[in-house]
Parts: C-alpha cells; structure tokens; sequence
C-alpha cells in the first residue's frame, strides 16, 4: 500500500510541472527571471548603502529632535568596553 507512494509522488510532481509551466506561459505571469526589458536592475555597492543608511538616520534625528555626535570606530569599541565592563562588574 505504501511501498509505491514514490509512483504517486513522481505523477502529483509532473501534473503540477505540466499546469504550473501552461499557465505561466499562457498568461504570461511575470516570475524571477521573466521580467520586462524596459526596467533596469541597479546593483548597490556598499558605499551607496551606508550612505542610505546615514541619510535615514538624519532624517529620524531630524524628527525627534535629536542631534548625533559622529562617532570614530574607536570610540564606539572603547565605549562598548567600558559597557562590557560595567556589566561585568555588575554596578549597573
């Protein structure tokens, strides 16, 4: 009874294969790879998405009113320390 349910798995695959594939091409549904032409894909570099990113940031500073300091990477990592620290310690 059970031992062929590969049969019945291979049949169930190739039915929906047949219709899934018919009805893309039929009514032309747009799936990845089948786009249009006419728009272009942009590929972002990191740069563009850190300046994103930080423009973001201004923009929510701007809302609330709040005014950030640019911080150097070593003084967000000696500050994380000094966090890690005091957590340690437990005088929080």
């Amino acid at each position: 009874m059970y031992s062929d349910w590969y049969h019945r798995a291979t049949g169930i695959f190739i039915l929906y294969y047949v219709i899934f594939t018919f009805l893309i091409k039929k009514f032309n549904f747009k799936t990845p790879g089948r786009e249009d032409d006419d728009t272009e894909t942009k590929l972002y570099t990191k740069a563009d998405v850190n300046a994103r990113k930080e423009e973001i940031l201004k923009q929510t500073d701007s809302l609330y009113g709040l005014k950030r300091k640019s911080e150097s990477a070593s003084t967000r990592q000696r500050r994380g320390k000094s966090r890690r620290n005091i957590a340690c310690s437990g005088k929080l």
